[in-house]
């Protein structure tokens, strides 16, 4: 039952076809009531998450869903050895040339360039998130990634270039603008870097960073006004 319905889940995620997807729907109904019972029989494999995903990689070892799940569940528990040889397994069984895993691939690259990242190894980080924009470069994550590098590294017309596609692709992910905000600083356009910062408010009016950053701004700016005002709200 399990590696059934973890191949069934992972063809349904890249169907983009109505009829097919209505086809799918009705198959799995038919393929949930013919395995209700058995799920009954294997209730230990669903105590949790961990558990479960344990369970799969053992059923299903082919499976790229499922060491990709387990990935998780080792990043989650900060075991992060564990975590990159799970996905890395997951793109071994899945390589780029299969366009019908290029979402799953695109977030497993970035997964892995994260890692890399938080470890400060900017070079392994880097080819991941390129990595991850060649198989799809629809998503903005591998792009904001990436702006965040070239900051570190003082590239910052590169990460100005790679946060405003980020920007561009997903226009509503608040901690974007944030970093656009940086790069313009660092750049020396300090209005546009308070323009990005406002706009982080907006759409995360919780967003701590944005706050400092603009009370450091105006502060900067000898405006006490406007650094106390943000300070309040902080």
């Amino acid at each position: 039952m399990l590696g059934i319905t973890i191949v069934f889940s992972e063809f349904f995620g890249n169907i983009k076809n109505e009829k097919k997807i209505k086809w799918i729907f009705l198959s799995g109904g038919i393929i949930s009531l013919l395995f209700f019972s058995l799920t009954f029989l294997h209730a230990d494999n669903f105590k949790n998450r961990f558990v479960f995903w344990e369970n799969a990689v053992k059923t299903c070892p082919s499976s790229s869903l499922s060491h990709m799940n387990m990935g998780d569940n080792y990043f989650m528990m900060e075991k992060y050895d564990d975590a990159l040889k799970e996905w890395k397994t997951a793109v071994m069984l899945n390589p780029s040339s299969d366009k019908t895993v290029e979402y799953n691939l695109r977030n497993i690259y970035n997964k892995i360039g994260v890692v890399y990242f938080n470890r400060e190894q900017f070079e392994e980080a880097e080819k991941e998130f390129l990595q991850g924009i060649k198989v799809n470069p629809q998503g903005f994550e591998p792009y904001l990634n990436l702006g965040k590098i070239y900051l570190k590294q003082n590239k910052n017309e590169l990460a100005l270039r790679n946060f405003q596609q980020a920007i561009r692709l997903n226009p509503a992910f608040a901690d974007s603008y944030n970093e656009l905000g940086i790069c313009y600083f660092k750049l020396n356009e300090p209005k546009n870097a308070e323009k990005a910062w406002k706009k982080t408010i907006e759409l995360e009016p919780k967003n701590q960073h944005a706050y400092l950053n603009l009370i450091h701004y105006f502060a900067e700016q000898n405006d006490f006004t406007q650094a106390e005002q943000y300070a309040n709200s902080y």
